[in-house]
């Protein structure tokens, strides 16, 4: 029974079958050996036997011997073009090996028939050959050695037996423990290739189903990412336009409750801003996209800065915050170094309780310095101290209390670190407090003033201009153009470019800024309107991007554009500065 077979019918057969096809490919892979070894020792026979032997019976024993090894040859080709049921092929390859061993076996009862002592004593010594040679090539599948062997051995033991005598005797007697010995030994290179082929199959298995479940994480993760952005952004749309419509609601209340209200939803708002951006900032390391920016900091600033800002933090909770002085300039990304200590600092705040101590100081290790946190706060086990890296990992929230945050702080330090390659280490004892140490490496170069340029602009007059704003979010775009308005620019709003493109037709308004959404109508991108609308106005005019996506490849695609880019939700102080400074640049270069 023969048909066409694929790798997925045979992928399906249960695991003894697969062993059973294995062992006899084992076989099938030495059949051309096979063919060429058994014609040369059939021709060398042939030659010893040719004045002895009848030339008829030669010749007609030279075929019979030689058929089994050219019928294994078409079973060999047959195979690669078709499938045999196995139980039959193991059949066919049994009644090949079974006729190949009785053709041989003639060799050792009849042809000492027709010559002397020296024709026996040199077909033993080839036949015992033969039998030994054979246990490596058919033993992956004994049967096959069985059939060859037993005839082989016990035509020639008859023989020896017939001829009688003591020596004769002897070596019939021989002739049957070296074929027990030999079919003991090919039972356990068969049980060694049954286990190798068991071995081999089962890592496979192995293999697949690792992969299977790798897949099955990857996906999981995908899926996970893509809930997280498509949530942050939808999200980030209606805070970010909060934002702003807090920020023009201030100036309109009177009395100090509706004030006090209105700073309760707004540190509310900068709550779920400070989560959404820890979202954001792991994005963008998951995705690559942020490339630190090193240059020689001051750590002196650095830490005065970070005085300034948690001091009534410790002082809310009576803990003494120590800063020693520094002098020392390192090399690092201004942004960056200074989240990975907010995040180190706070945390530590955060962790201690009242009347509680925090030091942040630095050792100097050659070329290199070991910014060092230490607080006496609750600790973390020591078996934890891996865990804390984690994405969403705290020890301490199981009621998942928002104030302190998604448990991302540290896995934003530990990806941070690592793209500025730092190292990070940590230390802690249980109800006696815990230690960061961070090392980063020394500059010997004057210090650069982060935001410098940007101060160096501030001191000029505010500068204001004619601005296009394009979002598809009317609520968003209601409330950046009232308060956008109210510091004095032009504000012409739109949902498309297409309709600001409109506009320009028929009016003569040339804009000083654009400022657009990323993803717009039609899937259109703020890229293709900056583009359009420059393009219809034969200028480059200034831009800025704002995108609330958090998927690697919209960022990558925001990012490459070239053009400002700011993330949702937005500061309107923040914006309001890079509007300001955006500006005042271009008038700089013009």
């Amino acid at each position: 029974m023969m048909k066409e077979t694929t790798m997925d019918s045979r992928s399906v057969q249960p695991l003894s079958h697969q062993i059973l096809a294995e062992q006899l490919n084992l076989i099938s892979q030495q059949i051309k050996i096979i063919l060429v070894i058994v014609f040369i020792l059939s021709s060398l026979a042939i030659f010893a036997f040719w004045t002895v032997v009848p030339h008829k019976i030669l010749v007609t024993w030279f075929a019979l011997v030689n058929f089994p090894s050219l019928m294994r040859l078409v079973l060999f080709y047959a195979q690669k073009k078709y499938s045999i049921e196995l139980r039959l092929l193991g059949v066919l390859n049994i009644m090949l090996a079974a006729w190949s061993g009785t053709a041989w076996g003639v060799v050792g009862y009849f042809f000492p028939l027709y010559g002397d002592t020296a024709m026996l004593q040199f077909i033993t010594v080839a036949l015992f050959g033969l039998t030994s040679g054979a246990v490596s090539g058919l033993s992956s599948f004994a049967p096959t050695y069985f059939v060859f062997s037993i005839p082989v051995m016990t035509a020639l033991a008859y023989r020896h037996y017939s001829i009688g005598g003591d020596v004769n005797i002897s070596i019939s007697i021989f002739c049957i423990i070296f074929l027990i010995i030999n079919l003991a030994f090919s039972l356990i290179l068969q049980k060694s290739f049954l286990q190798s082929i068991r071995l081999r199959f089962e890592n496979t298995d192995l293999v697949k189903n690792l992969r299977r479940e790798k897949d099955k994480a990857i996906s999981a993760s995908e899926a996970k990412s893509s809930f997280l952005a498509a949530t942050s952004h939808d999200l980030r749309q209606p805070l970010h336009a909060m934002g702003f419509f807090i920020e023009s609601l201030e100036k309109l209340l009177t009395s100090s409750r509706q004030r006090h209200l209105l700073q309760k939803i707004e540190r509310t708002s900068n709550n779920l801003r400070s989560q959404l951006n820890d979202l954001l900032d792991i994005s963008k390391i998951d995705a690559g996209i942020i490339k630190p920016h090193i240059i020689p900091l001051s750590l002196s600033d650095i830490f005065n800065s970070l005085q300034r800002t948690y001091s009534p933090m410790a002082n809310e909770k009576n803990i003494t915050f120590n800063i020693l002085s520094v002098s020392w300039i390192i090399k690092s990304d201004a942004h960056m170094i200074d989240r990975v200590l907010n995040n180190l600092v706070s945390n530590a705040i955060r962790y201690t309780e009242n009347d509680g101590k925090i030091l942040l100081g630095c050792r100097k290790r050659g070329n290199e310095l070991k910014i060092e946190i230490h607080d006496t706060g609750i600790g973390i086990p020591s078996h934890l101290t891996d865990n804390i890296f984690t994405e969403y990992y705290q020890i301490d929230n199981p009621e998942r209390d928002q104030n302190k945050g998604l448990g991302l702080g540290l896995s934003i330090v530990k990806g941070m670190c690592d793209l500025l390659g730092y190292t990070i280490e940590v230390h802690s004892i249980i109800g006696k407090g815990t230690s960061f140490y961070l090392t980063v490496p020394l500059s010997s170069r004057l210090p650069v003033l982060a935001g410098d340029a940007m101060q160096q602009v501030s001191k000029l007059s505010v500068k204001t201009g004619n601005i296009i704003l394009i979002d598809d979010e009317s609520d968003t775009l209601d409330a950046m153009s009232h308060l956008i308005g109210n510091w004095g620019h032009m504000v012409l709003s739109f949902s498309a470019e297409g309709e600001a493109l409109n506009y320009l037709n028929q009016h003569d308004f040339i804009p000083d800024m654009i400022i657009t959404d990323f993803r717009l109508r039609e899937r259109r991108t703020g890229t293709q309107a900056i583009t359009a609308i420059n393009s219809y106005l034969n200028k480059d005019i200034p831009a800025i991007i704002i995108t609330g996506d958090t998927a690697r490849d919209r960022m990558l695609q925001a990012q490459e554009s070239g053009h400002v880019l700011l993330h949702k939700p937005i500061l309107p102080a923040k914006l309001k500065a890079v509007i300001n400074h955006t500006l005042l640049e271009t008038d700089l270069i013009h």
